[in-house]
């Protein structure tokens, strides 16, 4: 009985984990082309449906960057900061194919080419925005 107890226990702890993980890399942005781009990358390499849902659950306008925001990343990668150095370090678009809803696009930020493939099927790195507007 204890042990059954102690699993949804550790399960709320690991959500709030992840949610303080978030808020920390949400918590230093920078400003480009009126997005608001984080720092760093989401911590682990996801699937688009994984980021989608955390996009989600982040609110406050945060989502994963159409293909022009995703060149616009790739563009000024270096005063941005945090990006992976590394062959093959492809980043989600939030643009899937209509016809085909199971494919996605992601940019590779090593060599700069858009490439489509299967949203489930590998993990991909996550870096989010959201638009910025002066209040």
């Amino acid at each position: 009985m204890k042990k059954l107890v102690l699993i949804p226990f550790f399960f709320l702890c690991m959500k709030g984990n992840a949610q303080s993980i978030y808020t920390e890399i949400l918590s230093k942005t920078v400003l480009i082309d009126g997005l608001e781009v984080p720092k760093q990358d989401f911590p682990i390499q996801m699937t688009w449906k994984e980021a989608k849902t955390v996009c989600d659950s982040l609110g406050n306008g945060w989502r994963l960057p159409n293909l022009e925001e995703l060149n616009i990343l790739y563009r000024n990668q270096q005063s941005i900061g945090g990006f992976a150095k590394c062959p093959d370090c492809y980043y989600w678009s939030n643009r899937i194919i209509k016809k085909d809803e199971t494919i996605g696009w992601f940019k590779d930020f090593d060599k700069g080419y858009i490439i489509f493939q299967p949203r489930n099927n590998p993990k991909k790195r996550v870096r989010i925005v959201r638009n910025w507007i002066l209040e």
